[in-house]
């Protein structure tokens, strides 16, 4: 039974009841309408009526929850208060219509949507949700000192200190989650920090009201989804306009790219996502108006079947796609099944890079149809740094669907960087700090005792032309930069470190003027 009215009155719906699965099916309801439902049982030990369900055929608008788009008023109890009320539903979409809203924290809930309208700004402002209490706050190296420092490594217990201060804490987000279900950030709006969340693994020394860091952060959950409004078709850049562009069917280009979501000045993370699982990024434009304030766009740590689609990223200071396995949790998760797909960007780091935390295994990853514009590490790296097996990695072999365009890259200082190296991000390691020389050069590094060297097989390379090979990305300045000599000299175009273990297949790429040399190019 239905009713429109709050339940003044009731009418039979249109359902399909499948009581062996507990399921009713609805049909007939009128959009934007506000319903409430409840089962009639005749007759048997049930008789009678059911609690109250409530559903909105539509996007509630958040104004209705007493929100207004004035950019002057700090809109987060309103927002969180909305997004309960529909969590306390069963869930809905809530509409941020046209307007700025300033936010600090807003509390994601299970399926609970939030829909960016395109006239719609989220803006970050001061005073987020501080960092939770861990197992790491009390320990002097987990104070927001950076990895690079010299005090960290006073402390025996270091063997964390390499990993970035970020991954350790969730609560400081401008979006935050925490195992919850069925959630979306999508439209065509624009979603800012604003200047207002920070980069620096030193977050911990900043005041208490300035140590929110990541943009989404959705820990231990699942089903969750980010971007733009769905077109089909693929995207790509031009060099002529540097934009990007959709492959309409007959094969023009259509620079028509209001159905993007627009994310800029994200902070150390546009999304730090852990131990989450059925990840769906797609059809975003990051960096479209303001290029500083952001690291890294993507990062999985410990999470399972991933896609990241449509994909364009302006410039960033970090890496575009990161999956990796980090002990952040407490313990370790494998990381597999990734489909990544049309993933353009200029990055100061690497487009895309499996690691550096490694704390667990990697598998099952699928690329395809990519376009570095500059990357000033590499376009294409896989990193194995505490005893994890990396396998099955696959560049351009249409595993995530038709192979549109050979992948190009331009200006990377490594076009791929393969390597297996020690660098004590695990927990229950036995660490110790070691001097040693390599190949002339002195090192006093902390490395593992007790953890086996991690393996690299079943690399695919294939369908890429190679650009420009120096550190060229526009992160520092001017877009491009031709080489003068200035930049980081080129180095070869797959450069394997300390990997006895690794077998990697014959790459099939080409190189339109001899810049540099491909060692070992013939017996791969």
């Amino acid at each position: 039974m239905q009713s429109t009215d709050q339940g003044k009155s009731w009418k039979p719906a249109q359902a399909t009841i499948d009581a062996r699965k507990g399921k009713a099916g609805i049909t007939g309801l009128q959009p934007n309408q506000f319903y409430h439902f409840r089962l009639q049982v005749k007759e048997g030990a049930h008789k009678g009526y059911s609690n109250i369900a409530a559903y909105y055929t539509g996007k509630m608008d958040i104004r209705q929850f007493g929100v207004s788009g004035d950019s002057s008023q700090d809109q987060t109890a309103g927002i969180n208060k909305a997004i309960d009320s529909l969590y306390r539903l069963g869930g809905g979409i809530l509409l941020f219509s046209k307007g700025i809203y300033s936010i600090r924290t807003v509390h994601l809930k299970s399926n609970v949507w939030l829909y960016i309208d395109k006239e719609a700004t989220l803006k970050a402002i001061k005073g987020g949700d501080a960092p939770e209490s861990t197992w790491f706050s009390d320990r002097k190296y987990r104070s927001g000192l950076s990895p690079t420092d010299p005090g960290p490594y006073a402390d025996p217990e270091n063997y964390m200190t390499k990993q970035d201060v970020g991954h350790h804490y969730f609560r400081n987000g401008m979006f935050f989650a925490e195992r919850e279900d069925n959630i979306k950030i999508v439209g065509n709006g624009l979603i800012t920090g604003d200047g207002n969340l920070v980069t620096s693994d030193k977050v911990m020394n900043n005041a208490p009201d300035n140590r929110v860091d990541k943009m989404f952060v959705f820990k231990l959950c699942t089903n969750i989804e980010i971007g733009g409004l769905q077109r089909s078709e693929d995207l790509w850049y031009d060099e002529g306009k540097d934009e990007p562009y959709y492959i309409k069917k007959d094969g023009s280009k259509d620079f028509d790219t209001g159905n993007m979501l627009q994310i800029d000045r994200a902070g150390h993370f546009v999304l730090l996502a852990t131990g989450t699982d059925g990840i769906y990024v797609h059809n975003s434009y990051f960096s479209k108006a303001h290029q500083r304030s952001v690291r890294d766009i993507y990062d999985f740590m410990g999470c399972n079947n991933v896609t990241a689609i449509n994909i364009y990223c302006k410039v960033s200071s970090d890496d575009i796609i990161k999956p990796g396995s980090d002990c952040s949790l407490g313990f370790t998760r494998p990381a597999s099944h990734y489909m990544v797909r049309n993933i353009i960007g200029d990055t100061n780091c690497n487009l895309f890079q499996i690691g550096s935390e490694t704390a667990d295994d990697i598998m099952d990853v699928h690329v395809d149809n990519i376009y570095i514009l500059g990357a000033n590490k590499a376009g294409f790296s896989i990193s194995t740094n505490d005893g994890a097996h990396i396998k099955d990695i696959h560049l351009n072999c249409g595993h995530t669907g038709p192979i549109h365009s050979r992948s190009k890259m331009y200006r990377a200082t490594t076009p791929f960087f393969i390597s297996i190296s020690n660098r004590g991000r695990i927990l229950g390691a036995t660490v110790g700090k070691y001097a040693f020389t390599e190949n002339g050069e002195k090192h006093n590094e902390l490395l593992v005792k007790n953890v086996n060297i991690g393996q690299v097989e079943n690399i695919i390379l294939n369908g890429i032309d190679i650009f420009e090979v120096y550190s060229g990305s526009s992160y520092s300045g001017k877009r491009w930069k031709a080489y003068d000599g200035s930049q980081k000299k080129p180095v070869p175009l797959l450069r394997v470190i300390n990997c006895p273990a690794q077998r990697i297949w014959k790459p099939s790429w080409t190189l339109p003027y001899p810049m540099v040399s491909i060692p070992g190019t013939s017996t791969m």
